[in-house]
């Protein structure tokens, strides 16, 4: 024991302490501060490793070569570019992912992503931070991108999450699929979108030829572009100032027609307006309107101000399934039921020809070649002429009776209010017109959604169609 009292033991003990906690510190903090800087040129087939991790671009670096990146890797571009001549790959996993932030990659189309042998230019399993990238003939596949893509040449586009807009500017067809996109996308080159989920109220702005959109969800579409094809994609509105093809697609609001000669088929369609034909630049162009379940629209299903031929569609469930407010629209072989308003409006050109037009509280309140037609079982009236605005056509249509008395009390005309018009509806036909027969075996099952009918509606349907089929099988007996 010392004498003198004093411990070397805790002094000792201290002394480990302090020198442990030193070590610690001093590898701790040198880890931290351990980065790889480059800038300059790569000359040489490179590999940016995740032990000299992260790399930190203090200029512009030039890939002249191949560079690789493997996964686990940070890149801090900071303000700077990566600029590939040649060829990047960076494929991270999905459990080490590769990290850029800041600056921006851009390609040049050399080294160019081929899917076959899996070379070329990528970008894979990466989160780019405010890193925005401009591929060319390069595939960008399963990333986080925080910022804006603007493809600059032909690419591969997939799998990706996009927070800000996607610009396809330049180069030849790319392709852009599975992706979410949160800001809209400006197409101004021929491409293909499909399986995309482009972001709410974000716009889809199309201002080129020749581009394909399949099987996409999409908030709103400006088509300034020719033959644009939209087909199987859910859509809440289109505006259309080309040509486009719109085949298949469910939407949720409006297609709003001002130029060009669309063609819109078998789609379903609801919403406030289900299309607006406007007046503006159509008057010379007839858009084809065939094949549509409209259903459920506030407003009405089609509202015609231009020329246009409406054909073999379905009507259902609308406050008015037509409205005429000009024109020279061509109305034939639409089943238009359980409407408040089947057709309202129209011209002394407008022609409504073999349709059925059942069971809505008034069939037409319209002017205009009426002929043709089967309007029969509407709940308050088959025909209203409401307005001065003349005598109204209406002869060889089918009333669902040959009793000309019971035919007239269904027509709401001068005989109740003098100042109105006067519905001619003598002669009528005795039985169906043929041509009204394809109506009620039209296959609308191949729209995204079929409406759901009131139960009520479907037994006079059976009906009709019983009738329909009755009439004409006696029909050609009697021919034979």
């Amino acid at each position: 024991m010392n004498k003198s009292g004093f411990s070397f033991f805790p002094v000792l003990l201290i002394t480990i302490l302090v020198a442990y906690l030193t070590f610690v510190c001093t590898a701790n903090f040198g880890v931290v501060r351990a980065s790889t800087e480059f800038t300059g040129m790569i000359a040489t087939d490179t590999t940016w490793t995740k032990a000299n991790s992260p790399y930190v671009l203090t200029g512009n670096v030039f890939v002249n070569k191949i560079l690789t990146i493997e996964p686990g890797v940070t890149v801090n571009l900071g303000d700077y570019e990566l600029l590939v001549n040649q060829t990047l790959r960076a494929q991270g996993t999905d459990t080490e992912k590769i990290h850029f932030n800041g600056g921006q990659i851009q390609f040049y189309g050399f080294g160019s992503w081929n899917e076959t042998t899996g070379s070329g230019c990528i970008i894979e399993n990466a989160i780019l931070e405010s890193t925005r990238i401009l591929p060319s003939g390069c595939k960008i596949n399963n990333n986080y991108v925080n910022s804006q893509v603007a493809i600059v040449g032909t690419s591969i586009i997939s799998n990706n999450t996009i927070t800000e807009d996607l610009h396809i500017t330049s180069g030849g067809r790319s392709l852009v699929s599975n992706n979410v996109i949160n800001n809209g996308v400006d197409v101004r080159k021929p491409c293909t979108l499909s399986n995309n989920t482009i972001g709410g109220e974000s716009r889809v702005v199309v201002g080129t030829r020749d581009v394909v959109f399949s099987f996409n969800t999409i908030g709103t579409i400006i088509d300034n572009g020719n033959v644009t094809t939209f087909v199987n994609n859910t859509i809440s509105k289109i505006d259309v100032w080309g040509s486009p093809v719109i085949t298949g697609n469910l939407i949720t609001g409006t297609i709003l027609v001002n130029f060009g000669l669309p063609i819109i088929a078998n789609n379903s369609i609801t919403g406030t307006t289900g299309i607006d034909l406007r007046d503006s630049y159509l008057r010379e162009t007839d858009p084809i309107i065939t094949g549509n379940t409209i259903s459920g629209c506030t407003v009405a299903g089609i509202n015609v101000e231009a020329k246009a031929t409406i054909k073999n569609n379905l009507f259902v469930n609308n406050a008015i399934g037509i409205r005429l407010s000009g024109g020279m629209a061509i109305i034939e072989k639409n089943l238009i039921t359980n409407n408040s308003y089947g057709i309202d409006g129209g011209g002394r050109s407008t022609i409504i020809r073999y349709n059925i037009i059942t069971q809505n509280e008034v069939g037409l309140d319209s002017a205009g070649t009426i002929i043709y037609n089967n309007i029969i079982n509407n709940t308050q009236y088959n025909v209203v002429s409401d307005e001065p605005h003349g005598d109204v056509n209406a002869t060889y249509n089918w009333w669902g009776t040959t009793d000309t008395q019971a035919i007239n009390q269904t027509i709401y005309d001068y005989k109740y209010t003098f100042n109105t018009g006067h519905v001619g509806f003598t002669p009528f036909l005795i039985e169906p017109h043929p041509e009204t027969l394809s109506i009620l075996t039209h296959d609308f099952s191949s729209n995204p959604v079929i409406p759901e009918f009131p139960s009520w509606i479907i037994l006079p349907l059976f009906l009709i169609a019983t009738i329909l089929i009755i009439v004409s099988k006696i029909k050609l007996t009697k021919i034979s």
